[in-house]
């Protein structure tokens, strides 16, 4: 099976190509990569940025590869219009769905020739896909249904951000408990978190002390309303953290949290959220998401929002120990890996499609 990777040079993208590159031979795939400023090499091209300077350069490389390729793994929706030059690749892709940013994008688009142009040939691209490469299988059934495909669903954790260390749990254990409860709202300044409405559910709880992280996104006037909204109910009580932290430091900060509350109305911050479970944290998640859905039907102890009202005084109380076990089980760097050995494996896309 020779792979081909088409993907946008991100923090998600990169980490996993240098770990791919590691455990397979660069004869079993290449990398496409739209993005990246080094120079391409044996095993990796990259496709420059702004690309219609590079237009005809850029279809070229695409072309030649995806005509050696048997598999092409598409990540992410902004690169897959280079199908529509090749339509004989079509019949070659598997789609790694991150989620709220693929499966709700058609939500956006404006009204107007350009964007139902846009949205059409999209559709057309994403209808022919065969294998659908996720940890959540109701984001595959959902992408099947917006999309009227037949794709099949394939396990997989994907990336290494969905790769928990399995022994963190043992940074919780204390000696002295603490007076109060630390509660985690959110995690970034995007609306989408709803962090209002999270507020108000826990407006007049006593011993809770709230951590706001608003150190990543764009969204400064929304920001801004949940200070003024936090500062309002809680006092000194609410602590929004607004200096980004890099990754070891923000576990040790989730280690010291007792309780996560996530509003996100789809499938969304899934990397924080396995770590929070890795930690032994309680979690609470909309009940109406793919993700809450598809970890409850493996069997994780995690929490439905409606609790944080109905039964408040239970917060920081609830048993979540097999949670550990699990994500053992469906997480861990070597099921990660005997998932990617799994698709390389494959004779042809027909063995698995």
């Amino acid at each position: 099976m020779y792979i081909v990777h088409l993907m946008l040079a991100d923090k998600f993208t990169l980490p996993l190509k240098q770990d791919l590159q590691s455990l397979f031979n660069s004869d079993q795939h290449h990398f496409l990569i739209l993005g990246q400023t080094k120079k391409s090499n044996s095993c990796e091209t990259v496709l420059g940025i702004p690309s219609p300077l590079n237009v005809f350069r850029n279809v070229w490389h695409v072309g030649i590869k995806f005509s050696k390729a048997d598999l092409i793994i598409l990540h992410g929706l902004p690169v897959l219009y280079y199908f529509l030059l090749f339509p004989f690749a079509l019949k070659k892709i598997a789609w790694i769905i991150y989620g709220g940013a693929d499966l709700y994008l058609h939500k956006p688009f404006k009204d107007g020739l350009i964007a139902k142009l846009l949205k059409t040939l999209r559709n057309l691209v994403l209808k022919n896909v065969k294998i659908h490469l996720t940890h959540i299988k109701g984001d595959s059934d959902l992408a099947n249904e917006m999309y009227h495909s037949n794709a099949k669903w394939l396990y997989h954790p994907v990336y290494l951000s969905n790769v928990v260390d399995c022994q963190l749990g043992d940074m919780i254990k204390r000696t002295n408990p603490k007076s109060k409860i630390f509660i985690l709202v959110g995690n970034s300044t995007d609306p989408s978190n709803h962090h209002l409405e999270i507020l108000e559910w826990l407006k007049g709880m006593e011993h809770i002390q709230i951590y706001c992280p608003l150190s990543y996104g764009t969204y400064n006037d929304y920001k801004e309303k949940v200070k003024q909204k936090g500062f309002e109910l809680f006092g000194e009580r609410f602590i929004p953290i607004e200096q980004f932290m890099q990754f070891e430091e923000y576990k040790s900060f989730l280690a010291s949290i007792d309780v996560a509350i996530f509003n996100h109305k789809r499938q969304e911050a899934m990397g924080v959220t396995l770590t929070l479970l890795s930690l032994g944290k309680e979690v609470y998640v909309n009940d109406n998401t793919t993700s809450f859905r598809s970890l409850k039907e493996r069997g994780f102890q995690l929490f439905s929002n409606v609790f944080i009202t109905t039964e408040r005084s239970k917060l920081a109380t609830r048993n979540v120990d097999v949670n550990a076990s699990l994500l053992k089980r469906y997480y861990s760097k070597q099921v990660w890996e005997a998932q990617w050995k799994q698709v390389y494996n494959f004779s042809s896309i027909d063995e698995f499609a």
